[in-house]
């Protein structure tokens, strides 16, 4: 007596070709350089989290380092200045652009 052999091992096959997409899938977006990733941090002695794309965390790290500050002493001084109603990943994203955009104004102005 088949009980449901072949019905069985198609939906198998199928569940785990669906898996393996789901994977490949999974893989593809954790090398996505776009990918905004959660992450925390401890301000002002309480946990917090904010999200952004890896190159504005890079530039983050590169701006505190050029300022002599921490990565957390930079991200509490954004805290810090940034206006009420917004959130903290916008704050930072936008604190990014700012510092970009007056370097580059100091470096068209010198030549």
């Amino acid at each position: 007596m088949n009980l449901g052999g072949s019905k069985s091992r198609t939906r198998i096959e199928h569940l785990l070709l669906g898996r393996r997409r789901l994977i490949a899938h999974m893989a593809a977006i954790s090398l996505d350089p776009l990918m905004i990733r959660k992450r925390s941090i401890t301000l002002h002695g309480h946990r917090t989290s904010f999200s952004v794309e890896d190159a504005f965390l890079d530039e983050l790290k590169t701006l505190a380092a050029r300022r002599g500050l921490s990565f957390a002493g930079l991200i509490a001084e954004i805290d810090e200045a940034r206006p009420l109603d917004s959130n903290l990943s916008s704050a930072l994203r936008l604190f990014v652009l700012k510092e970009l955009k007056q370097s580059q104004a100091e470096t068209s102005a010198e030549t």
